[in-house]
C-alpha cells in the first residue's frame, strides 16, 4: 500500500470515527457504499489557488494558468467592477493597474 493509500485510509477511519458503533448495525455493501463515499472526499482534487503567480506581471501570469489549465482566465483591473458570482470554469487575475503585476493569488471562482 503506498503511501497516499495510507492517507487515504486514514481520513476514512477519522471520518468514520464517530459513526463506528452505527455501522456494526448495517450490512456490509452499506458500509462498503459508505467508505468508499468518504474515500471519495478524502481523495486530492485539483488546483484551486495559485499563490506563486503572485508579483508577476499579468499577461504572463495569465498565459501560464492557460497553459497549465482548462479554465478561462479573465483579467481584472484593481478598481474595476465585476461579477460575484461562482463558477467553476473561471479564474480571475488580479492585478495593479500602474505595475501591471499581480496583487493577489489568482483563484477558482
Amino acid at each position: 500500500m503506498t503511501q497516499p493509500d495510507r492517507d487515504r485510509a486514514r481520513s476514512a477511519d477519522i471520518a468514520l470515527g464517530a459513526q463506528q458503533t452505527a455501522l456494526r448495525y448495517i450490512s456490509a455493501p452499506q458500509r462498503l457504499l459508505r467508505l468508499f463515499r468518504v474515500l471519495l472526499m478524502a481523495s486530492p482534487r485539483e488546483k484551486e489557488e495559485w499563490p506563486e503567480l503572485v508579483d508577476l506581471p499579468a499577461e504572463k501570469a495569465k498565459a501560464e494558468l492557460e497553459a497549465k489549465t482548462k479554465h478561462k482566465v479573465h483579467l481584472v483591473e484593481t478598481g474595476s467592477a465585476y461579477t460575484m458570482d461562482f463558477r467553476q470554469d473561471r479564474v480571475r487575475i488580479f492585478y495593479e493597474k500602474d505595475t501591471g503585476k499581480v496583487i493577489r493569488p489568482p483563484r477558482i471562482g
